[in-house]
């Protein structure tokens, strides 16, 4: 018997995890996999707006 993964993202916004959700079963994605790339995502522009350079470069 394969035994069922289960994955867990919380959220305190119902709308939201439900928005990823959605977004997640249209990619044919499992929803752990879809918040982390939207959360790179949204991290990786937020950086560039701030003019951040990438970590690898300031920890060198």
């Amino acid at each position: 018997m394969k035994s069922k993964i289960y994955e867990q993202v919380t959220v305190r916004d119902l709308d939201l995890r439900i928005r990823i959700e959605r977004l997640a079963t249209l990619d044919q994605r499992k929803l752990a996999q879809m918040t982390r790339i939207l959360l790179q995502k949204a991290v990786q522009e937020k950086e560039e707006e701030l003019g951040l350079p990438p970590i690898d470069d300031e920890a060198a």
